[in-house]
């Protein structure tokens, strides 16, 4: 949970961080997609906030970011219904972008040139009524990958899979007996 603060969603109540202010209201009529990503460094990856209320899209949308390195709740950026955005100090401008659909109903950001320190829990948020409405969230975890080959000598089966390696693991992955395995790091 964050610093001074907790968000129990639940309930879809948050505190603020360090102040006593709370935010609830019902489930909010806003939905975040995907709900989880596993991404490349260096790669390019696209969050969903899709507004259910025609009233939420007349005020712009925020991003936030929740660290579990950091253990802290980050203001990411601000994008007006006008596409005007405010930046945080601490993002990269060149790397963070929002577009609105046409439709207007829902807002997409986008982080190019993936890094390890963009992993993090992603939550939109609209302002109505003196409350902020959040999102689900959308988990981004950022690494490296390993190509794993396995076949079967005798029958000449060829099975390959991706696996996603992210942050904190660096051991090769297990053979898949009774297969060989040959691991490849893929340069990222």
């Amino acid at each position: 949970t964050p610093k001074g603060g907790w968000i129990l969603w639940g309930a879809k109540c948050l505190q603020l961080p360090l102040t006593s202010v709370y935010c609830c209201q019902k489930p909010p009529p806003i939905f975040q997609t995907p709900p989880r990503i596993v991404a490349l460094n260096n790669s390019t990856m696209e969050l969903v906030c899709a507004l259910k209320n025609d009233q939420l899209t007349q005020s712009g949308i925020y991003w936030y970011r929740w660290s579990k390195k950091s253990q802290d709740f980050q203001y990411v950026l601000f994008s007006s219904v006008f596409q005007k955005r405010t930046i945080s100090n601490n993002i990269d401008k060149d790397r963070f972008d929002v577009s609105k659909a046409s439709s207007g109903n829902s807002y997409t950001l986008k982080i190019s040139k993936l890094q390890r320190l963009d992993a993090g829990t992603y939550y939109c948020a609209v302002s109505h009524s003196s409350e902020l409405l959040f999102g689900n969230g959308t988990e981004l975890s950022v690494g490296k990958a390993w190509l794993r080959c396995c076949y079967n000598r005798k029958v000449r089966i060829i099975k390959i899979t991706l696996i996603e390696k992210v942050t904190g693991h660096k051991s090769v992955p297990k053979s898949c007996s009774p297969f060989s395995l040959l691991s490849l790091r893929l340069s990222t």
